[in-house]
Order: C-alpha cells, then sequence, then structure tokens
C-alpha cells in the first residue's frame, strides 16, 4: 500500500495519454498545413463564403436530425 507514492500503473496511463495526445497533436497539425496549402491561393471572400456554405449545410443537417428525434 503506497500512501505518498504513485504506483506503476498510474504512470503506465500517464504515459500513453501523453503520447496519445502528442500524436493527435501531430496528425492536426499536418492536416490544418494541408488545408492551408490547398486554400492558400483563395481571397478573403472566397473563404468566408465556403465557411458560410459549410455552415449552412452542416447546420441544416443538425436541424434536420434534431427534428426527425423530435418528431418519432
Amino acid at each position: 500500500m503506497r500512501l505518498l507514492g504513485k504506483n506503476r500503473k498510474s504512470l503506465i496511463n500517464e504515459n500513453f495519454f501523453a503520447k496519445t495526445t502528442a500524436g493527435l497533436d501531430r496528425q492536426q497539425k499536418r492536416i490544418a498545413g494541408y488545408l492551408g496549402r490547398k486554400t492558400q491561393h483563395w481571397n478573403r471572400n472566397a473563404k468566408i463564403t465556403a465557411l458560410i456554405v459549410f455552415c449552412l449545410i452542416f447546420g441544416g443537417i443538425y436541424l434536420l436530425l434534431l427534428i426527425c428525434g423530435i418528431v418519432h
């Protein structure tokens, strides 16, 4: 029984979560870089229009799912 020290299993879990978080962060940065390169030639109005279209599409889908969930 350890009252003041960390047990080995806790250290293994912390190490696992640290590696997982670092991996996810690295992958997120890689995807963000890719998307940045794909849209670097777009002007500000094109980016705003794409954002509005994205929000309308997925907001509409969310609203449809919400209404279907309430009706049924």
